[in-house]
């Protein structure tokens, strides 16, 4: 028996695997199994193998449509499975699970398993909070890179960088924002990131700054550098976040952020950000502001 693979989006239009090479927004920013991952874990896709009478699904309920979910019972019903094999991406990791081996009873049991309502979590995994600016020490690394921000305009990428490298360590980010995608993009990742996120900034550069593995810490950063582009007013805040990157485990992140708009001198507009490690910071709890 021949082997199958299709996707299925959010439509409930199922599409040979190897139509992902076509798709402009993901060709070349990312292997194909990750970019399968991606479509699985933040556009509500179906990633789906048949081999050898077993079909092997990929999915997550928190971004299932109800177009999908048919495609894939038509699907289903096309192929008449001897086994079904369901992968589904409960963050952080996959959980897998054996359905019934009759196809319709398969079917039966999907349907099941998507309608039903989903955990509400105990609290949400990235917590945050904004900071008046002159809070800061003049002792903090984020003044002086607050000061840098200030004095910057017309100033060079590189010139930014090397300033933050001496004030920060290396822990900064500059994101291109192109207007007329009105798109967030990352131009530049320091080297002083936590060692966890080094895997994904060697990719990362020329990915929009929500194609992140962790869709919720994604999300948190597209909304905070999207205010800082849409505003142009700096952003100080103090995050506690859970946080799952590839081949660790989850872990909690506590960290101040400072993000700002800069610019050129010739029109051309970018973001930096800039972070400083803190372990007193608790948003889970007590919260203290540390100098």
């Amino acid at each position: 028996m021949p082997r199958h693979s299709f996707l299925i989006n959010s439509l409930g239009e199922v599409t040979p695997r190897r139509a992902l090479v076509t798709m402009p927004a993901l060709a070349g920013l990312m292997s194909e199994i990750r970019a399968r991952e991606y479509l699985v874990r933040n556009c509500g896709f179906i990633d789906v193998e048949f081999d050898g009478g077993i079909l092997k699904i990929r999915l997550r309920q928190k971004t299932l449509s109800i177009n999908s979910v048919v495609g894939l019972c038509y699907l289903i019903a096309d192929l008449k499975p001897n086994r079904t094999v369901a992968h589904w991406l409960d963050t952080p990791t996959w959980r897998h699970e054996i359905l019934p081996a009759a196809h319709k009873d398969a079917i039966t049991c999907l349907v099941g398993r998507v309608t039903q309502e989903p955990k509400e979590s105990q609290a949400p995994r990235v917590l945050r909070q904004a900071l008046r600016l002159d809070t800061l020490e003049r002792s903090s690394p984020l003044f002086l890179a607050a000061q840098t921000f200030l004095r910057s305009e017309g100033t060079s990428k590189r010139a930014v960088a090397d300033v933050l490298e001496r004030c920060v360590g290396g822990r900064y980010i500059f994101i291109d924002h192109v207007q007329s995608q009105n798109t967030l993009v990352v131009s530049e990742v320091g080297k002083g990131v936590p060692h966890c996120a080094r895997q994904w900034a060697k990719s990362a550069i020329g990915q929009e700054i929500r194609m992140q593995p962790d869709d919720d810490y994604a999300a948190y950063c597209h909304e905070a550098y999207g205010f800082v582009a849409k505003s142009g007013q700096p952003l100080l805040e103090a995050v506690d976040a859970i946080v799952q990157w590839p081949n660790y485990p989850e872990q909690r992140r506590r960290y101040y952020r400072l993000i700002a708009a800069m610019g050129d001198g010739q029109g051309a507009r970018w973001l930096a950000g800039v972070s400083l490690p803190d372990a007193s910071i608790n948003l889970r709890g007590t919260f203290n502001i540390a100098g």
